[in-house]
């Protein structure tokens, strides 16, 4: 397959035009290097969403493009949708908000809870609802692949010029978000989005992640990483590209090895028969 070159920039553009570019992506890389190429590429095609997916996406817009929030989400008041009444309800608001993504009024709720509690933090509130950039597209080339990063925000406070993402979670405690970052990939987001910036220039002195509960109380807290999850993040980022490349060239993206695999005991299962 033909590569080609992407001028590193800078862009402010929509979601569906941001997500219209072909290029690779970290959530891409993260799949392949958690499960395989072929579930990297099932999820790439996959359009399914999820009430949790418009939780996330509503509280991402309601922080970071208030302007759209109101057009973009609606909430669907509660029916019965075994009635008459209820169904041509339903029908109603559908007809009316048709180009609305519906919550329903507890997440809608919930929405406008996670929005309160970031004001009243005081490092979420330097970072959202101060001067900055929000839903930065960055674009660039690496190693003759096409790439791409959104940035949830670039925001200079008093204290320092950051790039920060925002997580809804179940837990935002550190040791609850810190299972998170493994489990999800965030630090491999994380040295992504640190790549991203360099290409185009861009020094932060730091990134940081926001997360907040989903349930009340909606508690919030801030983290950066350390020096030695990002570097396992860059090899785990360098080792996914590298298979991402072989399965470009040869367009086959292959699931699990074919062979007879040998499934060996983990060192902390011996330690608990010791």
């Amino acid at each position: 397959m033909k590569e080609s070159v992407i001028t590193a920039q800078k862009k402010f553009i929509s979601f569906e035009e941001y997500n219209a570019v072909d290029a690779l992506r970290s959530s891409f890389l993260r799949n392949l290097a958690s499960r395989s190429p072929a579930h990297a590429q099932l999820w790439a095609a996959s359009s399914e969403g999820s009430a949790a997916m418009d939780l996330g996406t509503a509280l991402h817009c309601a922080v970071l493009e208030p302007a759209k929030f109101a057009k973009q989400f609606v909430a669907m008041p509660k029916i019965d949708r075994r009635t008459k009444e209820g169904k041509a309800e339903e029908a109603r608001m559908q007809a009316e908000f048709s180009h609305a993504t519906f919550l329903s009024a507890d997440d809608m709720q919930r929405v406008r809870g996670m929005h309160a509690a970031l004001l009243a933090h005081p490092i979420a509130q330097d970072l959202f609802f101060t001067a900055g950039e929000s839903e930065v597209s960055i674009f660039w080339t690496r190693s003759g692949i096409p790439c791409k990063a959104r940035i949830d925000r670039l925001t200079r406070t008093k204290q320092f010029y950051a790039a920060c993402d925002l997580k809804t979670t179940e837990d935002a405690s550190p040791e609850g978000f810190a299972r998170s970052v493994i489990k999800y990939g965030y630090h491999t987001q994380n040295a992504w989005y640190d790549e991203a910036l360099s290409a185009i220039g861009e020094r932060i002195d730091t990134f940081v992640f926001v997360a907040v509960e989903s349930k009340p109380p909606h508690a919030v807290c801030c983290y950066v990483l350390d020096y030695g999850l990002l570097e396992v993040a860059k090899t785990e980022i360098d080792k996914a590209f590298r298979i991402y490349r072989e399965c470009r060239k040869s367009n086959n993206w292959p699931a699990y090895p074919t062979d007879l695999q040998t499934i060996f005991c983990p060192a902390w299962l011996v330690d608990v028969a010791e």
